[in-house]
């Protein structure tokens, strides 16, 4: 649709009107809001709201870690024109406009489409250039973005399962992916009710980069609740662990130590460099393992401190460094 509005109020204002809050979020923290601000004039492309929730989850995460600041700049430096406030009808089929050269494609009936993205909100005007919504993002082909594994876990099963047992029920779309499935509390081992898996999938992507994906499912389903005489111990609350002060939701604090230049074997001597507490008072349970040799001869360690709700903290170190 075209909506050619009259307007006092520059890009950013007219996009808080009329676009996503994330988008204006994102502006926000990449200082670009105060560009979007100035002279100009700008064209503006600004992804929907529902076009950015097309994104993964994760990626969208991933994005709006200050670490990828420069990342997210690229992409939405992407979506902007400068020099020129370009409106529906100077949006010709063919052509190619801005540094990042983004191809217009128009039927001549009122559909037009950038780099194959359809504008759907037109000619939203401003006093430093005009805005036009679309409902996609665009993105870079300069840009490596990360593609985090994608692990689908089974129906709940009836039956009981351990935790090696547990890692083949799942499926990962990256054969190389790190697989490691646990219980949401240590403490139902001792039951003989249901319980819950939450496994993980890791990836170290060629940017060296740890990407993860989790998912949960419940297993033991047909085992009868554990009892004491004629006393039911209720074993398993659906999808929450209640301890005596109520649901207990604060992960453990881990630290690892720093990277160390000798070499450590196995998952207890790399556990016991590492500390963790949390806010029971009981002590986390840390387990260790290596996900990542390197070329250089050093190894990269992965740890995790459980408390007894089933809640997770990670920290990373690395081992044999400088042989």
């Amino acid at each position: 649709t075209t909506t050619t509005t009259t307007t006092t109020d520059d890009i950013i204002t007219v996009a808080d009107v009329f676009s996503s809050a994330t988008l204006l979020a994102a502006l926000e923290a990449t200082d670009l809001d105060m560009v979007l601000e100035g002279t100009g004039p700008f064209t503006f492309f600004a992804p929907t709201e529902d076009a950015i929730k097309e994104l993964d989850s994760q990626l969208i995460m991933f994005l709006i870690d200050p670490d990828n600041e420069d990342m997210l700049t690229e992409i939405l430096l992407n979506h902007v024109v400068e020099g020129e406030a370009l409106f529906a009808v100077n949006l010709t089929d063919g052509l190619v406009i801005g540094d990042q050269n983004l191809t217009v494609g128009n039927d001549g009936n009122g559909s037009i489409t950038i780099n194959n993205i359809s504008i759907v909100n037109a000619d939203l005007n401003a006093t430093n250039g005009v805005v036009h919504e679309i409902d996609g993002v665009l993105i870079p082909a300069s840009v490596d973005l990360p593609v985090f594994p994608n692990i689908t876990c089974p129906a709940d099963q009836d039956s009981d399962f351990r935790r090696q047992q547990l890692e083949g029920l799942v499926t990962v779309d990256i054969p190389t992916a790190d697989i490691d499935c646990r219980w949401a509390s240590r403490t139902r081992r001792t039951f003989s009710g249901p319980k819950v898996a939450t496994c993980t999938a890791t990836v170290i992507d060629a940017a060296g980069r740890e990407l993860t994906s989790s998912c949960t499912f419940e297993y033991n389903l047909a085992a009868p609740t554990a009892t004491t005489g004629s006393t039911t111990k209720k074993s398993y609350t659906k999808k929450s662990h209640t301890t005596q002060s109520g649901t207990d939701t604060v992960a453990p604090v881990i630290v690892c130590p720093p990277d160390q230049p000798q070499n450590v074997q196995g998952g207890g001597q790399l556990a016991a460099l590492v500390t963790a507490t949390d806010n029971s008072g009981e002590a986390p349970t840390i387990r260790c393992f290596g996900i990542k040799r390197y070329a250089d001869g050093s190894k990269l360690a992965r740890c995790t401190a459980h408390d007894a709700a089933g809640n997770e903290a990670r920290c990373f170190f690395s081992v044999n460094v400088g042989n």
